[in-house]
């Protein structure tokens, strides 16, 4: 019933999202954010070649894209991937400012305890990407925790206001 729910509310979301996005005008994204994105989401590609036991990052992207280098694979994925993750991240910013939607500090804390224990080649890799594994934790997941609750709590307002035409 609980994953039934969760993928109900996926489909949600994307449609939300969907609509969002096609419906909202951006001037200038903050190319800081697009690039924390790059960071996180590159580092989460070395986490995965990590898991399937590559050292080198630049190979595994060649062999998982069948033949794409590491940067066009930054260029014509993470990059618009992230792109997208920070326009979504100002629509919910603006949504909740308008609306009054927060996160409590205890909701925070709550979360962050909720998060599984990270490997330790993940914790490597963040130290090389982030300077120390600390300085990713403070610096990241406090920051996507808080933005994924958040987000949470928006589709949650965006369904229960929505009208049906």
């Amino acid at each position: 019933m609980l994953e039934e729910q969760s993928q109900a509310r996926m489909h949600n979301w994307e449609q939300i999202e969907n609509v969002l996005v096609e419906n909202t005008v951006f001037h200038k994204l903050p190319n800081n954010e697009i690039e924390q994105h790059i960071s996180l989401l590159t580092m989460q590609v070395w986490n995965e070649a990590a898991m399937y036991g590559f050292d080198d990052l630049e190979e595994f992207i060649f062999l998982a894209t069948e033949g794409m280098f590491l940067d066009d694979f930054v260029e014509l994925v993470i990059r618009p991937l992230a792109k997208h993750y920070v326009e979504m991240e100002l629509i919910i910013r603006a949504i909740a400012a308008k609306e009054g939607i927060t996160i409590s500090e205890a909701e925070l804390e709550e979360m962050i305890s909720e998060i599984p224990e990270f490997s330790e080649d993940f914790k490597e890799i963040a130290e090389l990407t982030f300077e120390s594994f600390e300085r990713f934790i403070e610096a990241y997941t406090r920051v996507y925790v808080k933005m994924d609750f958040l987000m949470g709590k928006i589709v949650d307002f965006l369904i229960d206001s929505a009208v049906a035409k």
